[in-house]
C-alpha cells in the first residue's frame, strides 16, 4: 500500500482547524477500512504525516470495529501510537480481554504471560497494570465493574472464561486497589460457575507468582 502524498485531498481535509467538527467521518473511516479493505487508517499516510486526528481516529477504532479484523498489523500500530507515559496497548489488550473473536483475547495474554518467569513477568504485566487509569470508564475499570456486576447474570461462557483468566492475572499485581476489586468481580464471576472455577484452576496451577 503506498501512502498518500501530503497534498492529497484526504490529506487537505484532515489537516483543516475545524477538523473536530467531522470527527464522525473520520472515525467511520478508521472502522470501515479495515473491515471492508483490509487496510488500518494509518497506513494510508506517511508516520511524519499521522497527527492526532488519525491516532485518535484509529484507537478509537479498535473496539466499534467487528473483533476479528484485529489483526497483528492492528497490534503494531497501536505499539506504535504507544508511549511510557500512555501505554495504548495495555489499555487495549484490557479492553479486549473479553472478545472472543479477538485473537488477542485472554488466551493470547495467559499464552504469553504464563509462559514467563516472575521477573520478566512482573516488568511487562504486573507493574505497568499497576500504573494504568483506575479511573470511571478506563478500560480496566470497566471491566471491574462489568464482572462484579454482571458476575451473576447469564453470560456467555466463552466469554465469562475469557473475564476470569484476565481478572486472574490482575492478581499478580502488588496495587492493594486492583488486587483486591479483581478479587471480589473475579467471586462474582465464579460464585454461579465453579466448574469455570475448577478450570482457571487447572489453567494456573504452574504458574510461579506469589501471589
Amino acid at each position: 500500500l503506498t501512502p498518500l502524498e501530503t497534498s492529497s485531498p484526504l490529506q487537505t481535509f484532515l489537516a483543516r482547524e475545524d477538523i473536530y467538527l467531522f470527527a464522525g467521518i473520520v472515525n467511520a473511516l478508521a472502522v470501515i477500512l479495515p473491515e471492508q479493505a483490509r487496510v488500518e487508517f494509518p497506513e494510508l499516510f506517511l508516520p511524519e504525516d499521522c497527527n492526532w486526528v488519525i491516532q485518535e481516529a484509529f484507537l478509537d477504532s479498535l473496539l466499534l470495529r467487528r473483533q476479528d479484523k484485529f489483526t497483528s498489523k492492528t497490534r503494531d500500530l497501536v505499539l506504535q501510537f504507544s508511549t511510557p507515559r500512555q501505554n495504548n496497548w495495555l489499555t487495549t489488550l484490557i479492553a479486549i480481554t473479553t472478545e472472543p473473536d479477538n485473537v488477542f483475547n485472554s488466551y493470547y495474554l495467559h499464552d504469553k504471560l504464563a509462559h514467563l518467569g516472575m521477573p520478566e513477568r512482573d516488568a511487562c504485566w504486573s507493574i505497568p497494570i499497576a500504573d494504568l487509569n483506575l479511573e470511571d470508564c478506563s478500560s480496566l475499570d470497566i471491566l471491574l465493574c462489568w464482572a462484579l456486576e454482571s458476575g451473576f447474570d447469564d453470560i456467555d461462557p466463552v466469554r465469562a472464561e475469557l473475564a476470569a483468566i484476565a481478572l486472574t492475572w490482575m492478581l499478580s499485581t502488588s496495587h492493594r486497589t486492583i488486587r483486591d476489586r479483581a478479587t471480589k468481580a473475579l467471586s462474582s464471576l465464579l460464585a454461579p460457575r465453579l466448574s469455570l472455577a475448577c478450570t482457571l484452576i487447572q489453567r494456573f496451577r504452574l504458574v510461579d507468582d506469589l501471589y
